[in-house]
């Protein structure tokens, strides 16, 4: 895994992060419709910018297991629940 690559391409998307994960949950909406029910309630101006901060948590601790492993356990166990 080539770490440096990850932080450097991250970097090169931030400025348009907003735009990037718009553009996620538009292909995620269109492409799999059933998985907007699961976003019924939500306010996604909020979610976005979960999914944008879940992204530099994983960019910046991509290489720190103690702090990724479980962030990333916590999410999956709250994502289980959502029932995605």
């Amino acid at each position: 895994m080539n770490i440096q690559l990850i932080r450097e391409s991250f970097e090169a998307v931030k400025p348009v992060a907003p735009e990037v994960v718009s553009y996620f949950y538009e292909t995620l909406f269109r492409k799999y419709p059933q998985a907007k029910g699961l976003f019924a309630t939500t306010n996604m101006d909020s979610q976005k910018l979960a999914l944008i901060r879940s992204l530099v948590f994983i960019v910046e601790n991509v290489d720190n297991a103690e702090k990724l492993a479980p962030y990333l356990k916590n999410m999956g166990g709250r994502h289980v629940k959502y029932g995605s």
